[in-house]
């Protein structure tokens, strides 16, 4: 089963956050091209849709992609691939997946299907036979709604089904680092608050990344919530992988996934991390918030072995920005209000916006900025593109999340 899975190329799916597609493939191709180990196949990374196909990609250099990318909800491997025009049909590619030789039989198995051409049954009947198959072969098949650490998926359509295995089990952006969670309502996602950083630098400059490394430039989060902006930015200033904070991911449970692989990508990207001497500054008006990210900092920095300035405190921003950040040079802004992800649409929290833009400017008489701030309807986005003053570059890409259609603007000072 190992012989079959390792000695030959694969092709797996990259599920990327919702509206940052060309973002994630441009990790995806930085990681393919730049891997800590030394692998057979030369892979390639191609859009195609909303995800990302890589195909002939060594079957361990796709366990690195999942442990060091950054903006993607999951990897997918595609385990089967065939046209299926009858019922019977169906347990036979299962069967020839492998599947039931490889995954635990004591974890949960999550099963999802999509059927947009129905010859061979619809979507419940494909999902009962395959169910009671996986089953009948020593599988556990739980509720879609379940959480489990293993996920199957089906995809049939008119001229191909692929049968796909979550590499990851539980989402990408559930990292790991985090001990104290907030009730918030719909907080950022890792994944996204990774992409957004890595869009605002693709666009600036990567100076700023090197600027924080040497200290020059500090990272201050003035709407901390439980960190996510800041632990996603440093991470990639630190050049720290996902795969050192979290606990484990799906395929490290398959049976013919090598160990010591593993552990090897493990130490290798340990050793990849380089050092930051930029400042980390969170602040937040609520005290028991400021409690949570200071403990999540703690954890950050046990679990990647990173030593860093971090400070969290009460502080409102809008009414004295300046506590907040030191006397450098620089400082790098992401800002996601309290009336922004954490309420719905519409909740009167433009005003708010509105005054982002002038205490963005102050700071501009002091610092050299770059930053971004997430808006969550058409008034907040109009709030803060009028209040920015003359000095500052902007520039707005959107994105989806939890059913808003999110507009992230990035912004720099381009005159001091």
């Amino acid at each position: 089963m190992s012989v079959q899975f390792l000695a030959k190329p694969q092709r797996f799916i990259v599920e990327p956050a919702p509206g940052w597609a060309d973002v994630t493939l441009e990790e995806v191709r930085d990681i393919l091209t730049a891997p800590v180990q030394t692998y057979k196949f030369k892979p390639e990374a191609n859009l195609e849709g909303s995800d990302i196909v890589v195909s002939g990609c060594d079957f361990r250099q796709a366990m690195e992609l999942v442990m060091r990318v950054t903006t993607a909800h999951d990897v997918l491997w595609v385990a089967g691939s065939k046209r299926v025009s009858a019922r019977s049909e169906w347990p036979h590619l299962v069967e020839s997946s492998g599947i039931l030789e490889f995954l635990p039989a004591g974890q949960g198995i999550q099963l999802s299907v999509r059927v947009t051409h129905p010859v061979a049954g619809t979507e419940k009947e494909v999902k009962d036979t395959l169910k009671a198959f996986m089953t009948k072969g020593g599988l556990t098949v739980e509720p879609k709604a379940s959480q489990g650490a293993q996920a199957v998926f089906i995809d049939s359509q008119k001229n191909r089904t692929r049968l796909c295995v979550s590499m990851g089990g539980r989402p990408l952006y559930q990292r790991g680092y985090k001990k104290s969670l907030s009730g918030a309502v719909a907080p950022l996602a890792e994944h996204h608050a990774a992409a957004a950083f890595r869009w605002v630098i693709s666009e600036f400059g990567d100076d700023v990344i090197t600027s924080m490394r040497e200290g020059h430039t500090g990272l201050v989060v003035p709407f901390a919530g439980t960190g996510t902006l800041g632990f996603e930015a440093l991470s990639q200033v630190l050049n720290a992988a996902p795969a050192l904070t979290r606990e484990a991911y799906g395929f490290e449970y398959w049976s013919f996934v090598p160990r010591a692989t593993i552990t090897t990508i493990r130490k290798r990207l340990r050793a990849a991390m380089v050092s930051g001497r930029a400042p980390v500054v969170f602040g937040d008006l609520n005290g028991d918030v400021v409690g949570m990210v200071r403990e999540n900092g703690l954890s950050y920095q046990e679990l990647t072995g990173a030593k860093l300035d971090i400070t969290a405190f009460e502080n409102d921003f809008l009414a004295d920005p300046g506590e907040l950040c030191r006397d450098l040079d620089g400082v790098f802004l992401p800002l996601n209000p309290p009336y922004g992800l954490r309420l719905a649409k519409k909740s009167g929290g433009a005003p708010i916006y509105a005054k982002l833009g002038p205490v963005i400017g102050d700071l501009g008489k002091r610092y050299t900025l770059h930053g971004y701030v997430l808006c969550p309807d058409e008034a907040s986005w109009s709030g803060v593109l009028k209040s920015l003053k003359k000095g500052f570059e902007s520039r707005t890409r959107h994105f989806s999340h939890g059913g808003l259609d999110i507009r992230c603007v990035a912004f720099r000072l381009i005159r001091r």
